[in-house]
């Protein structure tokens, strides 16, 4: 899942919620490392 939204920020995809381009602040907590360690961010 880190994978997933990693890909969803990289591509700057669309949030149904936000509006918004994805950011690392709509991905749900659980899976905030593992999407950080995918970017290679922190």
């Amino acid at each position: 899942m880190g994978a997933y939204y990693g890909k969803k920020i990289q591509k700057g995809e669309k949030n149904k919620n936000t509006g918004k381009a994805w950011t690392i602040d709509d991905v749900p907590t659980y899976w905030v490392a593992k999407t950080k360690a995918y970017l290679g961010i922190e």
